[in-house]
């Protein structure tokens, strides 16, 4: 009797080591089938790294046809294919895998990239956000969204602004003051041009000024700008003025910390034989993921009075994506009709993006001038990229 029970158990273990060599074959094809497939993939990488994509796709072509529909092999074609340049195949690769897999995120990325290769932005954008919408987190959509619309907004090199804003007073008999502005800046390979026009309302008399300014970064983080100015019979404004500011940009690897920027500007102001000079450094601190604080010495001096000193802080915060909020306060000396005067003020501004070529500001401020008025100064204006 025990002898038919080891006899029972024996050909069950005879059975069980048959299925499982049985089986072998196929675990070593497939095995091998899997590594051919990521043998491939690292040689056609590696090939379309070194720019030989008809090798790369070429080292995919090899694979069996039954690899080529494999969703790893499929995906890195299309992409070799966008960055070949033949965008029809690699937009018939991408349609494919997305019939198959709908709003993958990781061909959305890649259609979306070659739709920036194409040079249609706006496609790349759309395809960007519909990752982000579903998935928040994908950092490598996030990084391709800031990348394209940084690049749009930097294809556009001529920028209009124009506005206005009216001044009341209290304490003080003053009409209101009005002015009103239109500005062009061009950008350029070297640099940025600018020229304005200004007209102010004053006293029950008119001032024009003219305003031309170039300003430029460089890659080892230094920036300047210049500008110069000139008013045609000037009554209450400044004949001539001329200013320079330079600055210099780090990267702080610090947490909460981006970068700083150190500047200073140095700016004369010519009322008839009277000269004001100003002596302005300052610090601008970027926060991480986008306020910006702000903050200057202002130094005055007239040619017939001793210098005076003040400061101004400001906080830049973007609330959303396309409104920013800017607010600020000051008490420093400033140059009123060929006179130094301190003032005491409080401003600020929001900037909306109606899209992303046109934007509306709308701005504030109240200033309290020592033994004189107090002007509340109300703005609007609107930029527009071409």
């Amino acid at each position: 009797m025990d002898l038919a029970r080891y006899i029972s158990k024996a050909r069950a273990f005879l059975l069980t080591c048959a299925a499982v060599i049985a089986s072998c074959p196929a675990a070593v094809a497939q095995t091998y089938v899997s590594s051919q497939v990521e043998r491939a993939l690292i040689t056609a990488h590696d090939q379309a790294a070194k720019n030989q994509f008809y090798a790369a796709l070429n080292t995919l072509g090899r694979l069996g046809h039954v690899d080529q529909q494999n969703y790893s092999v499929q995906l890195l074609r299309g992409r070799i294919l966008s960055w070949a340049g033949h965008y029809d195949h690699a937009e018939a690769e991408f349609e494919d895998m997305l019939a198959k897999t709908p709003n993958n995120p990781d061909v959305l990325l890649a259609y979306g990239y070659l739709d920036y290769y194409r040079g249609d932005n706006v496609a790349a954008q759309a395809k960007f956000l519909s990752i982000l919408n579903a998935y928040p987190d994908y950092e490598d959509a996030n990084l391709a969204l800031n990348r394209v619309s940084f690049e749009a907004e930097a294809d556009k090199n001529l920028q209009l602004d124009f506005g206005g804003a009216i001044s009341t007073f209290s304490r003080s008999a003053n009409e209101n003051w009005s002015q009103v502005f239109i500005q062009g800046v061009k950008k350029g390979k070297t640099g940025t041009w600018s020229m304005r026009f200004d007209r102010y309302d004053r006293f029950s008399l008119t001032d024009e000024e003219i305003t031309v300014g170039y300003s430029r970064r460089f890659e080892s983080g230094w920036d300047m700008a210049l500008n110069a100015s000139v008013v045609p019979s000037a009554d209450f404004r400044p004949d001539a003025g001329a200013s320079i500011t330079l600055g210099h940009s780090t990267k702080i690897q610090a947490a909460g910390v981006e970068a700083l920027r150190v500047k200073a500007r140095l700016k004369s102001d010519f009322y008839g034989s009277n000269n004001i000079t100003s002596v302005d450094p300052g610090l601008e601190v970027y926060l991480t993921p986008g306020p910006v604080l702000s903050g200057s010495l202002i130094s005055v001096k007239s040619e017939t009075e001793d210098w005076e000193f003040g400061g101004v802080t400001q906080v830049s915060l973007p609330v959303l994506d396309d409104l920013t909020v800017v607010g600020g306060l000051a008490n420093a000396p400033e140059a009123i009709n060929g006179e130094v005067i301190r003032t005491q003020s409080v401003f600020g501004y929001m900037a909306y993006k109606l899209n992303p070529d046109l934007t509306v500001r709308a701005s504030f401020a109240r200033d309290d001038r020592s033994n004189s008025y107090i002007r509340e100064n109300f703005g609007l204006s609107v930029s527009r990229l071409f």
